[in-house]
């Protein structure tokens, strides 16, 4: 795509900044809860705090979504981005609004597992991650020319792989992720 599609991926990444910068508010603040409870002894409340940020992850990217969603021509307005760039912004967010909270829960796992110690796993779910991403980016972008839709499905299909190797991780952590504490109660 040249130099319109170098261009649109700058404008699709500050967007992408900015919903990155909520999901890390919301994955950073249970992280520090976490690890402060840990560090009381306080394993019960850690597991209800675990359980309390599955809630506030998802009820927070389905509310980011929806407000960048209808927000989306807004921002482009406020941004000064040329008309010329929008069918290939909307051709990235309107895939990857939709899929925001598989987005937000690789984030929060993320950090939940890095408030248990255990950064070199976290370092080695991001490079899983980011094989995901490089090759179904490739598959998708280079082979089967989807363009942005194919860079917003690698980039979705690199979160859930970090969810899904994350919930194998809490399935066999000392902290477990109960159903009965995915609520607001901590």
């Amino acid at each position: 795509m040249g130099t319109i599609g170098n261009a649109t991926n700058s404008y699709v990444f500050i967007i992408y900044a900015m919903i990155n910068a909520i999901s890390c508010l919301v994955a950073q603040g249970t992280s520090s809860l976490i690890s402060l409870k840990m560090g009381a002894g306080e394993n019960e409340r850690v597991e209800k705090l675990w359980g309390t940020s599955i809630w506030l992850t998802l009820v927070v990217s389905v509310i980011t979504s929806l407000i960048f969603m209808f927000s989306l021509k807004g921002l482009f307005r406020i941004m000064n981005i040329d008309d010329q760039y929008h069918p290939y912004m909307y051709d990235y967010y309107n895939l990857f609004l939709l899929c925001t909270p598989i987005y937000f829960l690789g984030h929060t796992f993320l950090y939940c597992i890095r408030s248990e110690g255990l950064v070199e796993k976290v370092l080695k779910i991001n490079i899983v991650a980011f094989v995901v991403n490089l090759i179904t980016g490739c598959v998708f972008i280079k082979f089967l020319n989807w363009g942005f839709v194919g860079s917003a499905l690698s980039t979705i299909l690199a979160n859930l792989s970090i969810c899904i190797i994350s919930f194998l991780h809490f399935r066999k952590t000392i902290f477990k992720i109960k159903l009965k504490n995915i609520n607001f109660i901590v």
